[in-house]
């Protein structure tokens, strides 16, 4: 209703020119560019006591008719429109597929290829392992490295 009513707002006019006022608002998105809108009169809320004086005027009848036509005007909603299936069919479905028995599917490839195929995965896995740590200075393993005795590293520790 609010809406309605202050939609088509006049614009407020200056007082030498009659023109209308303008309003510029300058939003960071735009990077300084302006937003020019015009100054509208101020907000109307008469239509409130308009809603209200005819409701303390109207009778009881006007109001039953007025509610009984505002009723066949209203559709009926989204959800009685629709052809509902009824519970038991519903129930019935589930069961139905609850009970079905899912068929183990042959694989594409013969059981003897895959079993080839296996070894190769692993050595493949084995190929992917990732390198021991070495030591910068000598490249022997750092594991036990404090035992090797050609290492710069060890030989100052002595």
């Amino acid at each position: 209703m609010h809406f309605n009513f202050n939609l088509h707002r006049d614009v407020k006019r200056r007082n030498s020119d009659n023109t209308g006022q303008l309003k510029f608002t300058y939003p960071k998105f735009k990077n300084g560019e302006a937003t020019v809108r015009d100054v509208r009169i101020s907000l109307n809320f008469e239509y409130v006591e308009e809603i209200f004086q005819t409701f303390l005027s109207a009778s009881s009848d006007d109001l039953k008719m007025a509610i009984a036509k505002l009723k066949e005007l209203t559709p009926l909603p989204m959800n009685s429109m629709l052809q509902r299936e009824s519970k038991t069919d519903a129930v019935k479905k589930k069961t139905d597929r609850s009970k079905r028995v899912v068929e183990d599917v042959p694989p594409t490839t013969p059981v003897d290829q895959v079993q080839e195929q296996a070894p190769r995965n692993t050595q493949a896995a084995a190929k992917k392992k990732k390198a021991l740590p070495k030591c910068s200075l000598c490249g022997h393993p750092t594991k036990g490295h404090n035992k090797v005795t050609t290492c710069p590293k060890n030989q100052r520790k002595q």
